[in-house]
């Protein structure tokens, strides 16, 4: 259904959001963000650091340590939930052509991945069965 709702909206609003999105100074943005998250000044927020790219096999990248989303949903005992909100990141990247790759959640592991490159084929390790 996310996917369809992103196909469906006009074309204009998403380029737009897409500029706001991933503008040139975006980087820099993701890296101050990334320094901030390990302050932990929010005991809710998302923890991450950033992976600075070689501007040929990677733009970018964020290592997510602790997320803000998986927290909420344990708070809710709804834990579940979550490998279906890691799967929104699928239809995002592709929509905005941002080519991730994630090869591991926190769902499974100590570590949500996430490495970015334009033009490339986006890839998620999703949990077993959970298709998108």
């Amino acid at each position: 259904m996310f996917d369809a709702r992103l196909q469906s909206s006009p074309r204009f609003l998403v380029s737009m959001w897409g500029y706001i999105k991933y503008h040139v100074g975006w980087k820099d943005q993701i890296e101050n963000y990334a320094a901030m998250s390990q302050e932990r000044i929010f005991p809710n927020d998302f923890v991450y650091t950033y992976i600075k790219g070689d501007g040929k096999q990677l733009d970018y990248g964020v290592d997510m340590t602790e997320c803000a989303i998986q927290k909420f949903y344990r708070q809710q005992n709804a834990i579940e939930l979550v490998p279906y909100m890691c799967a929104l990141d699928y239809p995002l990247s592709k929509r905005f052509n941002r080519g991730l790759v994630r090869t591991q959640t926190l769902v499974a592991s100590n570590v949500c991945d996430f490495r970015y490159r334009q033009d490339r084929k986006t890839q998620l390790n999703l949990p077993k069965g959970l298709k998108v």
